[in-house]
């Protein structure tokens, strides 16, 4: 076999696709992707469009803690966190101002909290 740049990938992902049906009681292999809780290495090979490291994953919901938008169901990684599916940031997840959360209330003096009123602001006793 030529060991050079041409078809490179091809051979390896034949052989994950062997390795999978083997380790998964043979065939037939899905043609749309792994399903959530199997092996990984890329976004594209699962269904659901998300590889966590090693294993297909859903889509992080609101206030899980995400990389990058693609990583989100809602589709929008802010400060570190998925958004609603409305991209407004649900209580108790990190925000910046009030109009970043759906209650409209950011912890003004943490800076950090969405709050759904303000008995729910940290003020710092």
């Amino acid at each position: 076999m030529d060991s050079g740049d041409e078809g490179y990938g091809y051979i390896q992902r034949i052989e994950a696709l062997i390795s999978h049906a083997t380790s998964h009681n043979g065939y037939p292999i899905s043609a749309e992707g792994w399903k959530v809780g199997e092996a990984c290495s890329d976004d594209r090979e699962c269904i659901s469009g998300f590889c966590d490291e090693t294993k297909c994953k859903e889509l992080l919901g609101s206030c899980e803690s995400c990389y990058e938008d693609d990583d989100c169901a809602s589709g929008d990684c802010y400060l570190g966190s998925c958004t609603r599916m409305d991209l407004y940031i649900d209580n108790g997840c990190i925000c910046l101002i009030n109009s970043d959360c759906y209650s409209g209330r950011c912890d003004w003096f943490q800076r950090t909290i969405a709050a759904s009123s303000a008995a729910d602001f940290n003020f710092g006793h």
